[in-house]
């Protein structure tokens, strides 16, 4: 006698349809992105405090090596003799985010 055969259930894994353009990563990146978000302003605000303390070092007192002797001349090479004040608006800005 015959066997009768069973209809498979389709998976519920991988299914058959097209992927719709852009999906993937993208939702998993606006839920980092969110999670992430309140710190922002705290990491920017780091930031700035560390430059402003690098600027402070290549602009006042000409000692943070390369870095510093490119910081300041974009600095003085912007702001001309402001150059000098803008160390502590930067960390002054920078302290005031965090």
């Amino acid at each position: 006698m015959a066997r009768k055969t069973t209809r498979r259930r389709p998976s519920r894994g991988r299914s058959s349809k097209p992927r719709k353009k852009g999906s993937g990563s993208s939702g998993r990146t606006g839920r980092v992105a969110g999670i992430l978000s309140p710190f922002a302003r705290d990491a920017i605000g780091l930031g700035l405090v560390v430059f402003g303390l690098l600027a402070m070092l290549a602009v006042w007192f000409d000692a943070a090596g390369a870095v510093g002797h490119a910081i300041g001349f974009l600095l003085y090479g912007t702001f001309g003799a402001a150059a000098v004040l803008s160390p502590v608006v930067a960390v002054v800005w920078g302290v005031l985010m965090l």
